[in-house]
């Protein structure tokens, strides 16, 4: 059965539900999708915004396995895997394009810990190398490396559009029964001797289990139920050098070449060239991206 993603204030809540998962980004969603695969349907997503309005949708869309940890680097890992199958699985292209993550030392510590990570992530299986300024200086012309004194570099590191990132996994996750309701904040939590009552302006919902998936913003949904989490959001801005004269696809079919530097972009055989943002919903509009009604 597939459900459709639900911006109407008008349109009520499920009175019950196995699971309520709070927060419908990337986390959220792709936990209520994996579970759906499972066979647990019976799941209520809800989020006070529309799709990719929190930190999922500000994001470089950063997808490295150079890490200091053998947990991140495993978990990256099986990241790039997921990365690679997206498409054909959920019918979204993300644009996944591995060109590679370059780590610049400007100073002996900085290049010490970047030889000790290296080890690690060659432990690991991860092709990281080192380089020279002069061979970071290949793989970026652009960058200046008068004080670089060496750097890190895998190239199967890559990046990825985060937006459809999320739109897979709210479809795929519609599709096989989950209910996902966006402009729909929690106002509180009831903790009840057979579950909890999670309240919204839309009405209430009775859950067995409530998933908190609101990453730095868990904090406030957590002390609904009286448990305090050390968590708090932390800015980071990301600064791009030049204007890329690329043409993104919109809607590109599983499969499609386009993901990274296209040659079909701007020709007839490209099946939607279009130059990004293509359409209000990718500029962050206060309405969700809409998924077909069943």
């Amino acid at each position: 059965m597939t459900r459709r993603i639900e911006a109407d204030l008008d349109v009520p809540i499920p009175e019950r539900a196995e699971l309520v998962i709070v927060g419908a980004g990337v986390m959220g969603l792709a936990i209520a999708y994996n579970l759906c695969k499972l066979g647990l349907t019976d799941i209520v997503i809800l989020d006070k915004g529309y799709l990719a309005a929190g930190a999922s949708g500000r994001n470089g869309g950063g997808i490295r396995q150079q890490w200091s940890t053998e947990l991140h680097i495993r978990l990256m890992q099986e990241s790039v895997k997921l990365c690679k199958r997206f498409a054909k699985e959920l019918g979204v292209n993300i644009w996944f394009r591995q060109g590679g993550y370059l780590f610049l030392a400007h100073t002996r510590e900085q290049l010490s810990r970047l030889e000790r990570n290296l080890d690690l992530q060659r432990r690991c299986g991860v092709d990281t190398r080192m380089v020279d300024a002069d061979e970071a200086q290949q793989i970026v012309p652009q960058l200046d490396t008068s004080t670089v004194l060496g750097a890190a570099y895998n190239p199967s590191d890559g990046i990825l559009f985060p937006w459809p990132f999320l739109w897979g996994y709210a479809q795929g996750a519609a599709k096989l029964g989950a209910q996902l309701f966006t402009h729909t904040e929690v106002t509180a939590i009831d903790v009840e001797s057979d579950g909890f009552r999670v309240h919204t302006p839309r009405g209430a919902v009775r859950a067995k289990r409530v998933l908190n998936a609101c990453g730095a913003w868990s904090p406030a949904i957590a002390k609904m139920v009286g448990v305090d989490l050390p968590t708090y959001p932390i800015s980071a801005r990301l600064n791009r050098s030049n204007r890329s004269s690329v043409r993104w696809c919109h809607r590109c079919p599983p499969g499609c070449t386009a993901a990274s530097r296209c040659a079909e972009r701007s020709s007839a055989a490209c099946p939607s060239p279009a130059t990004a943002p293509p359409s209000r919903w990718d500029r962050g509009s206060s309405s969700p991206r809409p998924t077909p009604a069943s």
